[in-house]
């Protein structure tokens, strides 16, 4: 896009593509631009929820799971990744609310 070639370093413009990737059910093209982002701004939380969704979309649970829990670590109140990780567990057969049983 005419952004990225103005700022290819963006992280916020990576995030918004990424996005739009997703949107579009392009996973592989979308994890790759939200892992770029993540390599330029590392405590870009929408980033690590976008590529857990990518990745789970793609079928890969274990790292989706593994980035929100990364997430977790930047940012410990921030609902919608605990509510992420939940679904990922739940997916994987667990039980959603057991990724908030060391929270409280």
């Amino acid at each position: 896009t005419k952004a990225l070639k103005l700022n290819p370093t963006n992280f916020k413009v990576l995030s918004n593509i990424g996005s739009a990737q997703l949107d579009q059910g392009q996973f592989g093209n979308a994890i790759s631009t939200f892992r770029k982002c993540i390599s330029k701004m590392p405590d870009h939380l929408d980033a690590f929820n976008g590529l857990a969704s990518a990745l789970r979309h793609a079928g890969d649970l274990d790292s989706a799971e593994t980035f929100l829990r990364e997430a977790i670590q930047i940012r410990a109140d921030d609902t919608d990744t605990w509510n992420n990780l939940g679904l990922i567990i739940q997916k994987k057969g667990g039980n959603k609310w057991t990724c908030c049983s060391n929270k409280y």
